[in-house]
């Protein structure tokens, strides 16, 4: 109908139609276009739009209408309003006493507020307006101020200690400034543990419908996980989490700034189910995470094996916890123009007339090219092995030899091919090949495969192998999955 970042659809009906508009973008989008025949203009010369209420002119066939970001619309040739759907029910816990071991606590209305560091002292007053808290692992500082309560985090993340949780009870509400989104929901609790008489209990490693191996999680279903910033980046101008209690009443906390691997959003109903509570853990080190997600984060096409978890790695939080009276507060807090979305790993381009995916292998058959942006670096020097089509003759042929072009962040590599024939199809016999050594560290890296023949066919994964005595890292790089770091 109009511009491509918008989906439009119909839906007809006698007595009233609806004209629905979405926009996929990021951006705010004035449509300005001709109504399409099935959608004709009403006799009042005006539209509706049952969602917001909102109407507008029509002029003469011509609409006019403004949507924001990945905003929706519903139009209607009257006034006409969706229906308001009750709320479910919401069980609002009765105010809790704070854990004595609790380090700090805060309370606003029925919420509650705690940041538990174990085994962490401080030489400051319990009364003190300023405290900072060490261990063994860094420093935190917790300080309040006029406008809240800041907090300040400077620590090293270890597998066994990842990093901090805040845990909250009594919400009704929880929220996030994502990047893309805001993101709004009520807390109901999602599973119950199973009598004991059962005899059973949920474990997250089990083979229980479909667990993400070799995916974004290192064999284990974590459903607790409302939110991450590793799918939803915060948003950079207003990082903020909020949470409110059935009268409204709330804490946010502003202005997170991290260079957490993940920050994650969870009721722990996988792991420790009670009490009831949600979980905020800003995460040095994520240990639910794939071993290739923790070291190369998400999206990113590099294979290494040998791999080790991430023992640790530095990790800076800072942030500003605020209460507010009302819901209205708590969204104005959090409120901000969202953001399109960004690639969430290698941001693949492809300049190709025709792709044809087999067997997990990409066929042009015309002479293309792919090319892969933002590859995450990797400390040392590495041969880059590839599976390529050798030949359309047989599995000892090399007619397809000379079909292929490499080039490392602009750098055209020569290619030295390996073993043969460990996959095929038909006619199609790939073999290993490999470019390098080459220096992965630094900034991120860009790959373009560039095929020079007809019917090449590569498989769209790159082997690091260690050049030399190098072994594979065991550390990670500083991954900013949070999508807000330190200023």
């Amino acid at each position: 109908m109009c511009q491509t970042s918008v989906f439009a659809a119909i839906r007809l009906d006698a007595k009233q139609s609806v004209l629905c508009l979405v926009n996929l973008s990021g951006e705010t989008i004035a449509i300005d276009a001709e109504l399409p025949a099935a959608f004709p203009a009403p006799r009042s010369g005006k539209v509706w739009d049952a969602v917001s209420g909102v109407s507008a002119d029509l002029v003469g066939n011509r609409l006019r209408w403004s949507l924001a970001s990945y905003e929706t619309a519903f139009l209607t040739g009257s006034p006409a309003a969706l229906p308001k759907n009750a709320l479910p029910a919401v069980s609002s816990a009765q105010p809790l006493p704070a854990s004595p071991s609790a380090t700090f606590s805060h309370r606003q209305g029925d919420l509650l507020l705690e940041l538990d560091l174990p085994g962490w002292e401080s030489g400051d007053q319990p009364a003190a307006p300023r405290r900072t808290f060490t261990s063994q692992q860094g420093t935190v500082i917790i300080e309040e101020r006029t406008e809240g309560i800041a907090v300040t985090a400077d620590l090293v993340a270890t597998r066994e200690n990842p990093g901090l949780t805040l845990t909250v009870r009594g919400a009704q509400r929880w929220s996030v400034s994502g990047r893309t989104a805001f993101l709004d929901d009520l807390v109901l609790r999602r599973h119950y543990p199973f009598p004991a008489e059962s005899g059973y209990s949920w474990q997250r490693g089990q083979e229980w419908g479909h667990l993400p191996w070799g995916g974004l999680y290192q064999g284990v279903s974590p459903g607790g996980r409302f939110w991450q910033t590793l799918v939803e980046p915060l948003h950079p101008e207003r990082p903020a989490l909020s949470f409110a209690d059935a009268q409204g009443r709330g804490f946010a906390i502003c202005g997170l700034r991290t260079d957490a691997m993940n920050v994650v959003l969870t009721d722990a109903t996988d792991e420790v189910p009670e009490p009831e509570r949600l979980e905020l853990r800003i995460l040095g080190i994520d240990p639910d995470l794939a071993l290739s997600v923790q070291r190369f984060g998400r999206g990113q096409p590099w294979q290494l094996a040998g791999l080790k978890p991430v023992e640790s790695r530095p990790l800076h939080a800072e942030f500003l916890l605020r209460t507010t009276e009302s819901q209205q507060e708590l969204a104005a807090l959090l409120a901000a123009p969202r953001l399109p979305l960004e690639p969430s790993g290698a941001d693949l381009v492809v300049d190709a007339p025709k792709v044809s995916d087999m067997g997990g292998r990409q066929f042009l058959p015309e002479p293309g090219s792919f090319t892969w942006n933002g590859l995450a670096p990797v400390d040392g020097r590495f041969e880059i092995e590839l599976e390529l089509r050798l030949s359309e003759a047989s599995a000892t042929d090399t007619d397809l030899a000379d079909a292929y072009e490499i080039a490392l962040d602009g750098q055209v590599l020569p290619v030295t091919w390996g073993q043969k024939d460990v996959w095929h199809t038909g006619n199609a016999f790939f073999a290993k090949a490999r470019i390098g050594p080459v220096d992965l560290g630094g900034e991120r890296h860009q790959l373009r495969l560039r095929t020079l023949r007809p019917w090449c066919a590569f498989r769209p994964e790159f082997q690091l192998i260690p050049s030399g005595n190098g072994q594979p890292p065991s550390s990670t790089p500083p991954i900013s999955g949070a999508g807000a770091g330190r200023r």
